[in-house]
């Protein structure tokens, strides 16, 4: 709920399946990094979700 995928049900049901995805994959990435606290990270970049993504690009790079 962090990210208010439920708040963007009525409206714009694909905006909602995009933060959901998103709070997935960025969560999985945090994971594989070995971060100890989850709900905190979570948090930060419910709140900055341009770090969020480069965190997920830099996680994730491309050959």
């Amino acid at each position: 709920m962090i990210w208010h995928e439920d708040a963007e049900l009525g409206r714009h049901a694909r905006r909602a399946c995009n933060l959901a995805l998103l709070r997935s994959a960025l969560i999985g990435a945090l994971l594989r990094e070995g971060a100890l606290n989850l709900s905190a990270l979570t948090q930060r970049y419910a709140s900055h979700p341009a770090a969020a993504l480069r965190f997920l690009h830099a996680s994730h790079p491309r050959p």
